[in-house]
C-alpha cells in the first residue's frame, strides 16, 4: 500500500495508480448515490447514504489503496491537507484523475467544490465527475458554464515512496 504524504519525496501517481482511483470513482458515479451533505453521514456509511463532493474523493481514494488520507473538505484537500497531497496544473495539463476546485463567486474567499476530471463514457472527452447538490447525485459534465467560470484550482495527487527499514 502507498501513502499520501508531505513528504519531499513524492512522485505522480503511477498510469496503474490513476487507472485504479478513477474505475473507483467511476463505479461510485454507476452506484448514482445520492447528494448527501457531509454533516449526516460518516467517511466510510456505505455509498448508498450519500456522498458530497470532498467524500466522491476521499472514497474512491481509499477505496483504491491509499493510505495516509483523511476525509477533509474541499479548501482543505485544496491545500493539501489531510495527505491530499499533489502540485497544481494548468487546463491545458489536466489529465484524468487530477482533481478540479471551484469557488462560487457568491460566496468569496475558500474553495467550495471539488470533483475529479475523467473520461466521459458518452462524449470520450475529459470532462468533469463531481457531486451534485443541484442534480442530487454524482455527475460527469462537461467544463463548461459556471463549471469553468469558477474553476480556481486543478491539482495532480501524488504519493509519497515507500520508505525502506
Amino acid at each position: 500500500m502507498l501513502s499520501f504524504s508531505c513528504v519531499s519525496n513524492s512522485a505522480a501517481l503511477t498510469p496503474w495508480q490513476r487507472s485504479t482511483f478513477v474505475s473507483k470513482l467511476k463505479f461510485i458515479h454507476s452506484q448514482r448515490p445520492p447528494y448527501e451533505c457531509d454533516i449526516k453521514i460518516t467517511p466510510f456509511d456505505p455509498i448508498e447514504k450519500g456522498v458530497d463532493c470532498s467524500r466522491l474523493n476521499f472514497l474512491a481514494a481509499a477505496w483504491s489503496g491509499f493510505l495516509g488520507i483523511q476525509r477533509v473538505t474541499a479548501d482543505d484537500m485544496s491545500k493539501g491537507l489531510g495527505g491530499w497531497t499533489g502540485e497544481d496544473v494548468g487546463l491545458e495539463d489536466t489529465d484524468e484523475g487530477d482533481l478540479p476546485f471551484w469557488r462560487w463567486d457568491k460566496v468569496p474567499g475558500r474553495i467550495q467544490h471539488t470533483g475529479a476530471f475523467v473520461i466521459g463514457g458518452k462524449s470520450g472527452l475529459l470532462e468533469v465527475m463531481h457531486a451534485s447538490s443541484s442534480h442530487r447525485t454524482v455527475v460527469i459534465q462537461e467544463l463548461r458554464g459556471v463549471l469553468k467560470t469558477n474553476l480556481r484550482k486543478i491539482r495532480r495527487l501524488k504519493v509519497s515512496s515507500p520508505t525502506k527499514k
